[in-house]
């Protein structure tokens, strides 16, 4: 029997805190609470967790989200950038209406856009949950205000769906014991040049789910200390697309020498010698190993020139 946790003093309290939504990779925690310092009765907050567990001080999400009213029953959908919640505030069509915010390339929420209807009605809409491919979407509502609540489904407009997502998973593990290794690794969108994701492996099984915007392609750089870094380049797309995952297992080989890194995001322009922009993640990445392994150079430069002598 699972037994139930409590999450934390940070984020729970004496004040109400329910309706929580995690993001597909578990680090980000949405809820509503009317815990001092929000703008209204009942404010969406969110909160982080950090390297150790532990879920971090909430913060409110602000003006563009909160209103002197009440934002009940926060959806966060697995691409991580598209906001569902509930508000009898913000401009609707009576009791409860469901919107949706997108984060903008700053990562802050835009003002919400009511979800329309015949979705909102006269009634409260709330409780909306979106499946992963983004096309259906399935609420609780009732044809007057405050009264008991039925669930309906229904397809999810084009222009209110989020962005399709696929994920990526597998192991970090030593190439040469096989052990599962905690290691940090990072992801970039290389037709943007962003990073989408940081995060690391789990101590103990090495295990990583990272879930991402399909229909493009990534750098992927995994690193831990004492090992040489490892780089990968895939795309989410056909086969890797919203319904099938992109698994991969990650060997990092120990710094020894005759060791050798294996370049997968170094790339050139057609036809050419001159690099493209997206070879500037790995060498950025190689750069930085080196600096970081200079004493062991400098070192070895020493004995080299002391055994000439």
């Amino acid at each position: 029997m699972v037994v139930p946790k409590n999450i934390g003093d940070t984020v729970n309290g004496r004040t109400s805190e329910k309706q929580p939504s995690i993001s597909a990779d578990g680090s980000t925690l949405y809820f509503s609470s009317n815990r001092p310092g929000g703008k209204g009765e009942m404010d969406i907050w969110v909160t982080q967790k950090d390297q150790q567990g532990k879920w971090g001080e909430p913060k409110n999400l602000g003006d563009s989200i909160n209103t002197s009213g009440n934002e009940i029953s926060p959806f966060i959908h697995p691409d991580n950038q598209t906001l569902y919640f509930s508000s009898d505030e913000h401009f609707g069509l009576g009791g409860f209406d469901i919107f949706l915010s997108r984060k903008n390339a700053a990562g802050q929420w835009q003002s919400p856009e009511n979800i329309g209807f015949p979705i909102n009605g006269m009634g409260d809409e709330i409780s909306l949950f979106v499946n992963a491919l983004g096309n259906k979407a399935f609420f609780a509502t009732s044809p007057k205000h405050n009264e008991n609540k039925d669930i309906y489904w229904f397809g999810l407009p084009k222009d209110k769906q989020p962005v399709p997502v696929s994920y990526m998973k597998g192991r970090v593990y030593n190439a040469e014991t096989y052990e599962y290794l905690s290691a940090a690794f990072n992801l970039v969108n290389l037709h943007t040049n962003d990073t989408v994701n940081k995060s690391k492996s789990k101590l103990g099984s090495g295990e990583f789910l990272v879930c991402l915007p399909s229909n493009t392609e990534y750098a992927l750089n995994v690193s831990k200390t004492g090992y040489l870094f490892y780089s990968q380049h895939f795309e989410l797309i056909g086969e890797h697309g919203q319904l099938a995952p992109f698994l991969l297992d990650i060997p990092l080989s120990p710094i020894e020498e005759g060791a050798r890194i294996v370049l997968n995001n170094i790339f050139f322009e057609t036809d050419s010698f001159r690099l493209d922009h997206k070879s500037v993640v790995e060498l950025s990445y190689i750069v930085n190993f080196l600096k970081s392994k200079q004493k062991h150079f400098n070192r070895d430069r020493g004995a080299y020139r002391q055994h000439r002598r």
